[in-house]
């Protein structure tokens, strides 16, 4: 489950229903998809993201140099934090490996470790 405000469900569902199902493309596996639909890379979302950041105008966390990798990062750690089940994390983030998955399950833990002796 992802919460969003009425507006966005809109927008997500104008999205899929219109411009997306529109496209006629092999990358059907991809959601989210570029002006000539192709699957976006990295450094396009990295791009907008960057753009949504500055719209903020918080020099917090404009500083913070956050980026597609770091919101991976945090939603994965969040879901492990919330007791999703690790097999349910990998599924989520489309890994392959269970393993892949388990560095989230360190970082969690690291992070705890941290909060415990800042104390």
């Amino acid at each position: 489950m992802i919460p969003m405000s009425t507006g966005v469900c809109k927008d997500v569902e104008n999205y899929f229903y219109g411009i997306r199902i529109l496209a006629e493309t092999t990358e059907a596996k991809a959601f989210i998809l570029h002006i000539k639909a192709k699957r976006m890379k990295k450094y396009t979302f990295n791009k907008y993201l960057k753009k949504i950041i500055e719209r903020t105008q918080n020099k917090t966390i404009i500083k913070k140099n956050i980026s597609i990798h770091n919101l991976r990062h945090s939603i994965a750690t969040h879901l492990l934090e919330q007791k999703i089940p690790l097999e349910q994390v990998r599924m989520f983030l489309g890994h392959s490996q269970l393993e892949s998955t388990e560095i989230y399950t360190h970082i969690s833990q690291q992070q705890l470790k941290e909060m415990i002796n800042d104390t």
